[in-house]
């Protein structure tokens, strides 16, 4: 009697199989960033260690040693670095994405990607318009 490769599974029940694998593996993947905010990274640092987040509120500082970090009314803090990326815009409202993470003697963190002015920014104004250039011509009105 000959026998078959793949007895009794047809070639497309492999392939059925190898499309749900694919399916079933790609769920567990990355999710990208999670919307959350400062009140809860502090509430439950423990959920959101090592995750990619994205949060808002106002930037604050600390002079000795430098330091920024993010805080909303309450204030929930949570540090940004690298500060290089943030200290100009102190005093402003700001979304921020980055990697969360928690340390004993750190405090929350967030290691940022991305920052983005949300309002208070004097540097978003448009620039003022350049005086005339026609001279000898004044109008009053």
């Amino acid at each position: 009697m000959p026998v078959r490769r793949g007895a009794g599974v047809p070639l497309w029940g492999w392939a059925r199989l190898a499309a749900a694998l694919v399916l079933v593996a790609g769920c567990g993947g990355p999710q990208g960033p999670q919307q959350v905010a400062l009140a809860e990274l502090v509430e439950d640092t423990a959920s959101y260690e090592d995750t990619e987040v994205v949060t808002e509120g106002v930037l604050r500082a600390f002079e000795e040693p430098f330091h920024v970090w993010i805080e909303d009314e309450v204030p929930n803090r949570v540090e940004l670095v690298p500060v290089e990326q943030v200290e100009d815009l102190v005093g402003l409202r700001v979304e921020v994405r980055g990697t969360f993470t928690f340390a004993d003697d750190r405090g929350r963190v967030i290691d940022l990607d991305e920052v983005t002015v949300l309002e208070g920014d004097p540097r978003a104004a448009p620039p003022a318009a350049a005086p005339s250039s026609r001279v000898g011509s004044s109008t009053t009105r």
